[in-house]
């Protein structure tokens, strides 16, 4: 049996026993009011284990999940202080952000997105905002500063799809609902209303008007998705298609959004401003129109700025940049990757983008972790495409029974007398690279470990273990009789993994020397599925040469002066480390996070904040992502108290690092189902 309810009050003199307050009860399906009689004898539900830790986690008004049943040891009738049921701190969960979310009176102006708001607590879930007769909403909260009141001051942004299960269509909208139109779902309590679930709000039969569909990144976001050239060269007839022609679709949402794209698109807005430089080449060469607007232009300056045939390779040269680098700063390369990855049908947040790149370079091993089919190897495939790394981009299966380095890198043939290469070509790689670094030509090389699991990494890997620390001289010696090979830093691993029975645990040593970066399922995106091939690389935009490690070092690394953390981000790192290794031993085994963690995290926190820049969505992002890459990870134990331990963890994350903190409820809510077992690789 199930309810929702709020904590009520402690034992006085023994503070682990109290009462909750049952508000709504879950019956047949449905949720329904209670009653004080529907519990007797005194309304409550009585807790006999822990309510200290349901009185520290949940605060007075917050509503939260508790299952009970009947007190079959010590209730009686005369007693009006005995409870019919009962239940435990165990038995109590927090909402999903999706779930229970408050109901704010305030206005709503779509042109003032984000808004700022005020309350006594940030909310953990998603919000509405209530004008007249009318619900606004969902939006999420996201923390911004304690005012001297007591109060917080939030902002409210619009919630992303996914998290709401919803197709790619509605990333960023606002809608409007009539009151009368989800009374169902509208929980009343204490003078305070509630929707009780979002998804099951949006995926009901009630009406809703969208009143906002995102800003302009937002649309330019979606855009690339929905209006994705097969080549470049036809950009323009299909720019002209979007800012003349009615839209074809039948969906109202995308018919709104794409006269809102056309409209922005007619102003001149950052869509021409941020591709007209890119797409005029192409223009001028290839359209007729360019190419009549050229030769007029020409025509009637012949004699006055230049001599025709002179300039007229000059700029056709420059029309058609051969050869160029569409990278000459971090920001235009950042928007190059990411429009490639967008027409490989593989659209990807700045931030998220930018993240990933940093932890390609910062870390000699980058694992992607995540369920098959998620796309993990195709990421891969399309950074290093869109990176001009294609042609130094080795992609190795692993094979199950690979027990040492042999199967990876080869052997050296005692009855030959020669080094016998593995079939992987990872010898002929890593000699390359030596041979680069002797010649003062030091470039970055891909090795991709797909499906890296299915043998113990430790084991066929062990050669690079040693040589995963930056500081540490990358030198390989396969055997006596082999010549030394330097790597250099340019040559980076990446480790594709499955979690299931069927493949091989991460050891602790290894994890602590990686980065690790959980893939989530994709919403909306394709992932190329059904093309015979991969997209070409823009012809408007040449394939991009190597980029040496000192230009990767200067946009994607740390120096003295930047590597350093803001003091709220080292204030929170530490109270998560003492968390961490706290040795109470009701917490169960304590954890140690190395100081290699710890400096892996403050540059990775350092980069991402410094690339970001204003673009950046709540104060803490950078430390919340670096977290999620070189923390959580960490995170495997067993028993109660564990739980309790990561409990705390995400007690401090949940107002500063909603990723980390989303994370830590779901490894939280798995655990408790698999008998107090927590595994981050879950």
């Amino acid at each position: 049996m199930r309810l929702i309810a709020k904590k009520d009050s402690a034992n006085p003199t023994h503070p682990n026993l109290g009462f909750i307050r049952p508000l709504y009860r879950l019956n047949e399906g449905r949720w329904q009011t209670v009653t004080h009689a529907q519990f007797p004898n005194p309304g409550k539900v009585f807790v006999t284990a822990e309510y200290n830790e349901i009185d520290d986690k949940y605060l007075s008004d917050e509503l939260f999940f508790a299952d009970f049943q009947v007190n079959t040891q010590s209730y009686t009738t005369s007693n009006p202080f005995s409870c019919q049921y009962v239940s435990s701190y165990a038995q109590t969960r927090q909402p999903e952000p999706h779930e229970l979310c408050p109901i704010f009176p305030r206005t709503f102006d779509a042109t003032q997105l984000p808004l700022l708001h005020t309350a006594y607590e940030t909310p953990l879930t998603y919000v509405f905002l209530q004008m007249g007769t009318d619900t606004v909403g969902p939006f999420q909260a996201i923390y911004e500063r304690d005012l001297s009141d007591d109060r917080k001051e939030f902002r409210l942004a619009a919630v992303p799809a996914a998290e709401l299960e919803q197709p790619t269509a509605y990333d960023g909208c606002v809608y409007r609902f009539r009151r009368a139109d989800y009374v169902g779902l509208v929980l009343s309590v204490d003078n305070h209303e509630y929707i009780r679930d979002v998804r099951e709000l949006l995926e009901s039969s009630a009406p809703r008007e969208t009143i906002y569909v995102g800003d302009t990144d937002d649309l330019l976001r979606w855009a690339k998705q929905v209006v994705r050239p097969a080549e470049r060269r036809e950009f323009w007839e299909r720019a002209e298609q979007v800012l003349t022609a009615v839209p074809r679709s039948t969906d109202p949402l995308e018919r709104q959004k794409l006269a809102q794209l056309r409209e922005l698109l007619t102003q001149g807005q950052r869509w021409f401003n941020e591709r007209l430089p890119e797409f005029i080449g192409q223009f001028l060469t290839d359209h007729p129109l360019g190419q009549q607007a050229l030769d007029e232009y020409l025509k009637a300056n012949e004699g006055r700025l230049f001599r025709v045939p002179e300039k007229n390779t000059t700029v056709v040269s420059k029309a058609s940049p051969t050869g160029a680098v569409p990278g000459d700063t971090v920001e235009s390369y950042l928007t190059f990757v990411g429009d490639y990855m967008a027409e490989c049908g593989r659209p990807l947040d700045r931030t998220d983008l930018t993240h990933y790149l940093v932890t390609l370079h910062q870390n000699f091993l980058t694992v992607l972790a995540g369920l098959p089919g998620v796309g993990k190897t195709s990421l891969l495939t399309l950074l290093a495409r869109a990176s001009g790394l294609h042609d130094r981009f080795l992609p190795i299966s692993v094979a199950r029974g690979w027990v040492s380095s042999r199967d990876l890198i080869g052997y050296h043939n005692p009855l030959t007398g020669q080094f016998q290469p593995a079939r992987t070509g990872m010898f002929d790689v890593l000699r390359q690279c030596s041979d680069e670094v002797e010649q003062g030509h030091e470039r970055p090389y891909w090795v991709l470990l797909d499906e890296a699991n299915l043998s113990p990494m430790e084991h066929y890997w062990s050669d690079f273990v040693g040589l995963s620390d930056p500081e540490t001289a990358r030198v390989l010696r396969l055997s006596e009789q082999t010549q030394t090979l330097t790597l250099g830093h340019g040559i980076r691993f990446v480790a594709t993994i499955n979690y299931d029975h069927t493949t091989e645990p991460l050891s602790p040593r290894l994890i602590d020397r990686a980065a690790i970066i959980r893939l989530k399922p994709l919403a909306g995106a394709d992932l190329a599925i059904g093309r015979d091939s991969l997209p070409p690389l823009p012809t408007i935009t040449p394939q991009m040469p190597f980029m040496t490690e000192t230009r990767r070092n200067e946009w994607f690394g740390t120096t003295d002066e930047t590597r350093h953390l803001l003091s709220d981000e080292a204030n929170l790192l530490l109270q998560l480390r003492q968390v961490l290794d706290d040795e109470r031993v009701d917490w169960g085994m304590p954890l140690l996070l190395s100081p290699r963690k710890q400096k892996a995290i403050v540059n990775h926190t350092a980069t991402l904040r410094r690339l970001l820049g204003e673009e950046i969505a709540y104060p803490l992002l950078a430390l919340d992502y670096a977290v999620g890459l070189h923390l959580l990870p960490l995170l495997s134990g067993r028993g109660e108290g564990f739980g309790k331990r990561l409990a705390e963890l995400h007690d401090r994350t949940i107002r500063t690092l909603p990723l980390s903190a989303q994370t830590l409820h779901r490894l939280i809510r798995l655990g408790q189902q698999q008998y107090h077992q927590y595994n981050f690789f879950v």
